[in-house]
Formats: C-alpha cells, sequence, structure tokens
C-alpha cells in the first residue's frame, strides 16, 4: 500500500514538474504598433460632410515575426492615438468614432486644431474591448483601426493624421 502512494505521488510530482518545465521555456516580450491614418477633408459648405479612413495595425514585426505561428497569449499594454500633422481650417471640427477592430471606442467632437496644438493623447482604457483586440491579434496577426464621423470646415480644406499606437505583451513557445 505504501508502495503504491509513494508511485502515485512520485509519478503527480513528474507531471507537475513538466507542465512548469513548458512555462519555465515561454518566451516573454515587449512590442508595439504604431500607425497612421491620413484624414483630408474638402472645405465644406455649411454642411457636415462624412469621412472614413482606416489603416491595418500588424503584429508581424521585427520582434514579432519568428513567432507568429507559436503565440499562446496577448495582453494589450496600452491603446492610445492622437491627431498629429494638422493643416487647413483653424476653426474645423469633426464629431468622430475610434474604432480598432469591430466595436467603436470613443466617440469625440473634436476641434482639430486645437486638439492638435494641444497635443491631446485619447486612451482606451475597456478590459473587454482590450481582450478583444488581443484575441483577434493572436488570432489573425492584424486588426484594423479606422476613424469615421462628420467634419466641418467651411473656411478651407483640413488635413490631419491619426496616430496609434498599441503596446501589446506576447508570450510565445520558443523556437
Amino acid at each position: 500500500m505504501m508502495t503504491k502512494t509513494i508511485q502515485f505521488l512520485t509519478a503527480i510530482l513528474v507531471l507537475i514538474s513538466l507542465s512548469s518545465c513548458d512555462e519555465l521555456t515561454d518566451v516573454h516580450f515587449n512590442t508595439s504598433m504604431t500607425e497612421r491614418i491620413p484624414v483630408h477633408i474638402d472645405q465644406t459648405q455649411g454642411s457636415a460632410v462624412s469621412f472614413n479612413e482606416s489603416v491595418i495595425l500588424n503584429l508581424d514585426n521585427d520582434d514579432t515575426h519568428d513567432y507568429l505561428n507559436s503565440i499562446k497569449d496577448i495582453e494589450i499594454n496600452s491603446l492610445t492615438y492622437k491627431l498629429i500633422d494638422f493643416s487647413g481650417d483653424i476653426d474645423g471640427t469633426i464629431d468622430v468614432q475610434f474604432y480598432l477592430g469591430v466595436n467603436p471606442l470613443l466617440q469625440n467632437s473634436i476641434m482639430v486644431k486645437t486638439t492638435v496644438d494641444n497635443a491631446t493623447v485619447f486612451e482606451i482604457t475597456d478590459v473587454q474591448e482590450l481582450n478583444t483586440i488581443a484575441i483577434a491579434l493572436k488570432n489573425g496577426h492584424q486588426v484594423t483601426a479606422r476613424y469615421q464621423g462628420t467634419a466641418l470646415c467651411n473656411d478651407d480644406n483640413m488635413d490631419f493624421k491619426v496616430e496609434v499606437n498599441l503596446e501589446v505583451a506576447v508570450t510565445a513557445d520558443p523556437i
């Protein structure tokens, strides 16, 4: 009886140590993806016009390329965007929604030049949405960032870029 108990406990210890070894050999690293969405709006004539621009954020970069087929987990460390490189109507405004993937993440009414001049950074913190994005990156290695809404710029055209920055932590099997 004692021998069977010792054999059973030994078998359990071996199984635990083997599963622990797998976690010890995992590779952990951080990487970032930054893309810019160019937005151009022709001068309006008193009525708001629609715009819808997008760009793909691709997980395949120098940090991740060798591990793409062995990724076990992705966690979003931060997701931010800001407007940059403004030119045009200094009084131009937009009512906009920002998407990364399927769901709208932020909705804002913005005076574009002021937002650019103030270097305002918009941060996405909804854990459920960040987890959805992480799963999409793990499964498809890319997500689409979309900036859409309406704009009013009666005095001139308006041009700017939306700089999207996604910081992720990756866990992968060793290669």
